[in-house]
């Protein structure tokens, strides 16, 4: 088997885990309904040999989380985007080592960002227009020093329609 690239013997055939979470609610009768299931992505448990440069190898791709490709080379095939998520290793003789990995298949997700050009919009002189189209409007409010007491309110209502008027509110 390969694991990024790198070729390993096998001790024992791997393990692929295939999970769905199943997501349950009470009804109002009381009663649990299932309504939605989500696979979770692929699981693998391998045992192979390694020397201490191969052991090295793994402990690095696992110290330094890096996204690699597994290769079983027979009919469970090739899978990409896999991490290692745990690492055991027994020491079988000098400098092999038997390394059991449990390998956890990720999703990716792909950012992608839209330009929108807006060379038709007229603005006033209150606005003005930032680099990469954004456009911000200014406002001029005029805010006492101190909240002044008002008639027929506590000072706490006072107080709070103060606020209020420094940060938009009123």
């Amino acid at each position: 088997m390969k694991i990024a690239g790198r070729d390993f013997i096998a001790t024992v055939s791997g393990r692929i885990s295939l999970k769905n979470t199943v997501q349950e609610h009470k009804v109002e009768s009381g009663y649990i309904i299932a309504d939605y299931i989500k696979p979770e992505p692929e699981e693998f448990h391998v045992e192979v040999y390694a020397n201490n440069e191969e052991l090295e190898f793994l402990k690095q791709l696992r110290d330094t989380r890096e996204v690699f490709i597994i290769d079983f080379e027979d009919e469970r095939g090739i899978y990409e985007n896999v991490v290692i998520t745990s690492l055991e290793v027994e020491k079988e003789y000098e400098n092999n080592y038997t390394v059991t990995l449990t390998l956890k298949r990720i999703q990716t997700a792909e950012l992608k960002t839209e330009m929108i050009v807006l060379d038709d919009l007229q603005l006033t002189d209150d606005k003005k227009k930032l680099p990469g189209g954004t456009i911000v409007g200014t406002q001029n409010k005029e805010v006492a020093d101190a909240p002044p007491k008002q008639e027929n309110k506590s000072w706490l209502d006072s107080i709070l329609s103060w606020f209020g008027g420094i940060f938009g509110g009123g």
